[in-house]
């Protein structure tokens, strides 16, 4: 779920993102960057993708306006490539954060305290994994 996971964005740029959200934290679509290729740059960038659902209707209005003013553009184009594309957010000005990362680091199931009866057999008591040689048998 997009809303466990947030970016607070540093320097300059955080800035920005305080003039425009209120705050330099947002929410973005994965915990993980990808490789993209941005304007006015040679080589693919890794960046975060800013989740737009979760920005209010207010944050959106501000995003666009600021985006036509830093670029010299029709606020309503940009309105439009931003939902049409996304906004990329360049992941090594970035900090990443994922909230309820038990969701995320275990089993698809969910993890329920009651249903854990399984019992797991002590280290100690595991056969040796290692033979006469001294190298791991597998």
């Amino acid at each position: 779920m997009p809303q466990d996971f947030t970016i607070t964005v540093m320097g300059e740029r955080g800035e920005e993102f305080k003039a425009m959200f209120g705050t330099n934290t947002v929410h973005v679509c994965s915990p993980f960057p990808t490789m993209a290729r941005l304007e006015g740059r040679e080589e693919p960038e890794s960046v975060y993708m800013l989740d737009l659902a979760m920005l209010t209707d207010d944050q959106q209005a501000n995003l666009f306006i600021h985006l036509a003013r830093k670029f010299s553009a029709d606020p309503k184009a940009v309105e439009a490539a931003v939902k049409a594309l996304g906004l990329p957010i360049l992941a090594n000005e970035t900090v990443v954060t994922v909230n309820n990362p038990q969701k995320w680091l275990l089993d698809d199931e969910p993890w329920d305290k009651a249903d854990a009866t399984e019992e797991v057999e002590p280290l100690s008591d595991l056969d040796d994994p290692f033979d006469e040689d001294g190298f791991d048998e597998f």
